[in-house]
């Protein structure tokens, strides 16, 4: 589906907007297979594919993890959006909001002290 915009402009913060979110994406991509993690991509109207739902998902021992990307200045989440991070969060399965790439190495560095923990 073709997204068509009002103007020029708002077309051309669209493109920005999401080159901004794709390189954080992929330098997080990258950080997972680095470090020989499971994860997965979600392509935007990709079979079986539904609106709202975080870009990412990985399995980091054992856990599963939504990653929802944000461009660091200004991103906000969708109405939807919101939705599926409730749902998530309702259904103890782990979601994070990443506007960098440290956000999600952070979040799986917590992962790893709640096992400490819980061992």
């Amino acid at each position: 589906m073709k997204i068509s915009y009002n103007n020029k402009e708002e077309e051309r913060r669209h493109s920005m907007k999401k080159g901004e979110e794709k390189k954080v994406q992929d330098s997080i991509i990258k950080y997972f297979k680095d470090h020989n993690i499971f994860f997965e991509r979600r392509v935007v109207s990709g079979f079986n594919y539904k609106k709202g739902i975080p870009d990412l998902y990985c399995v980091y021992k054992g856990r599963h993890v939504e990653i929802e990307v944000k461009k660091e200045r200004g991103g906000a989440l969708s109405t939807l959006q919101l939705k599926w991070s409730r749902y998530f969060k309702t259904h103890n399965i782990y979601y994070i909001l990443a506007k960098r790439d440290i956000d999600v190495i952070n979040f799986l560095r917590l992962i790893d002290i709640e096992l400490e923990i819980n061992t």
